[in-house]
């Protein structure tokens, strides 16, 4: 879960029930104020 939606620096903790090989996908878009990024998505493999 993500720390905080509003952070400048959020922090995340994976799950601790993982299994070998899982993958974690993150997926960012971040908004102005006036409109929203294009959305990007990293896969992390555990």
């Amino acid at each position: 879960m993500l720390s905080s939606t509003t952070a400048q620096s959020p922090t995340f903790t994976a799950p601790t029930q993982l299994l070998s090989n899982s993958v974690l996908t993150f997926t960012l878009m971040v908004n102005d104020g006036a409109q929203d990024s294009a959305a990007d998505t990293v896969a992390v493999l555990d």
